[in-house]
């Protein structure tokens, strides 16, 4: 397991150990099952949104534009200049 799988099994057994018996014996009856489901439906969820916003560069020109990227952001000047005309031909050479 995971060190975030492991961090999010330790906060759902919390949860089911001191918060429901808390809160079943001031009267409000919640089942440990539920709770469960409903921890680990939130954290997928988010996992989700997460997966979503994070970017994936998956084709070729992706993640040729991504290298670009990182070097006009860190300050090095690019290798190659980029033209409107240049074809993909020479991007997929470059990349590899």
């Amino acid at each position: 397991m995971g060190r975030y799988q492991s961090i999010i099994s330790a906060i759902i057994s919390a949860i089911c150990i001191f918060v429901v018996p808390y809160l079943n014996r001031k009267g409000i009856i919640i089942d440990e099952t539920a709770v469960t489901s409903i921890v680990a439906s939130a954290v997928a969820f988010i996992a989700f949104v997460w997966s979503c916003w994070k970017n994936h560069n998956i084709t070729d020109n992706a993640l040729y534009a991504q290298q670009v990227l990182n070097e006009l952001r860190s300050g090095v000047d690019a290798e190659e200049e980029l033209f409107e005309g240049e074809e993909d031909d020479d991007r997929e050479s470059d990349i590899q």
